[in-house]
């Protein structure tokens, strides 16, 4: 049986001040062929209706127990597809992000789960408090924490570049320059997993997904793969849309005692956006922070550094991993490419930024 095409109902909510300043939802259409026949789009009606009635009393929950001085946006992702054994596969997932801005500070808290299972105290960002203002000095420390919401943006453009295989090119440059490199310490390990992110468990030929290791014991071992239907990874792909790149990233550390910001002054970055590419063979991310960079010092907020460009060779970042704050993982997602991200808050030493 010949799968169907993916039929995607994206529905987004945005608000600020306290009030709806959109809420709009629009259908994307995914196919692997141009001979996939069409799925019945009234199949997302009832998930779609749904999804849409929750989004507006998700709202008007945190409009209750917070003031005007909060503004995000609530996007829903709604999905049918057939899979190539004729049966209907759904997909749901909730991605939240509220910033609040208190006392001139920003802070942001993103959340990745469903409708369902999403609820107000999950979302709300805890306001920092305020510390004397300090300006960039070469005295700033070297250590750095970055959040789940920073470090997934730079996380997920990396691996788009050397952990993704689109057609024979991306194939020797991964062969030559990332397969078998020491990218970070033996605790490290990436995977692209789906059913640990509540993404799509088929993909557009309508094969199941399993998951992908792409970092094991710090080493660079696999890549998501563009393959031709009937043929090899790597081969180009009949339809130019048909993109393959980690969408569902899960990164993890094992470490031997846990990494906390009680002995050594700390910079932690909060929000990345901008983020992209400069050199894709050495890996080079560019990305300017968002919401303030603070100064831990020990433990709590000494200073507010304020908002910088940054540029870092993601080899030399995940080598510098030296802990992760224990139990903080959460699941936040990226700005681009529907992607989402789970990993925890990382701690990282020597790093030049």
């Amino acid at each position: 049986m010949t799968p169907s095409a993916r039929v995607e109902r994206h529905g987004v909510l945005r608000f600020s001040g306290g009030q709806i300043t959109s809420h709009v939802e629009a259908d994307v259409h995914h196919s692997s062929r141009l001979k996939d026949r069409d799925v019945d789009i009234g199949a997302l009606d009832s998930a779609t209706v749904h999804s849409a009635l929750s989004r507006r009393k998700l709202f008007g929950s945190i409009n209750k127990v917070i003031d005007a001085s909060i503004s995000g946006r609530v996007v829903d992702v709604d999905g049918v597809q057939y899979d190539d054994k004729n049966q209907l596969r759904r997909m749901h997932r909730r991605s939240v992000l509220l910033t609040r801005t208190h006392g001139g500070i920003a802070t942001t808290r993103a959340t990745v789960g469903t409708a369902d299972s999403i609820k107000v105290a999950d979302c709300l960002p805890v306001a920092t408090r305020l510390a004397p203002e300090q300006e960039m000095t070469p005295t700033l420390p070297d250590r750095i924490m970055f959040s789940p919401l920073a470090f997934a943006e730079l996380l997920a453009e990396f691996a788009a570049v050397a952990f993704s295989v689109q057609d024979a090119p991306d194939v020797y440059r991964r062969e030559e320059r990332w397969l078998g490199e020491k990218l970070g310490p033996p605790g490290l390990s990436v995977v692209d997993d789906p059913a640990a992110t509540g993404g799509w468990p088929i993909d557009l030929h309508g094969r199941y997904r399993s998951h992908v290791p792409l970092v094991e014991r710090g080493v660079a071992i696999g890549a998501v793969t563009a393959v031709k239907e009937g043929g090899a990874p790597g081969a180009r792909s009949d339809i130019p849309e048909l993109a393959a790149y980690p969408a569902d990233l899960v990164m993890s550390f094992s470490q031997n005692k846990p990494c906390g910001l009680e002995t050594a002054p700390t910079l932690h970055i909060g929000r990345v956006h901008y983020v992209s590419v400069i050199d894709a063979h050495r890996g080079i991310l560019t990305a300017s922070t968002r919401d303030t960079v603070w100064l831990y010092r020990p433990g709590k907020p000494a200073a507010a550094v304020g908002d910088m460009r940054i540029t870092v060779a993601m080899p030399d970042l995940l080598s510098g991993i030296v802990g992760t704050l224990p139990g903080s993982s959460e699941t936040v997602p990226v700005s681009w490419g529907g992607v989402v991200v789970r990993c925890p808050f990382v701690v990282c030493e020597g790093v030049s930024l």
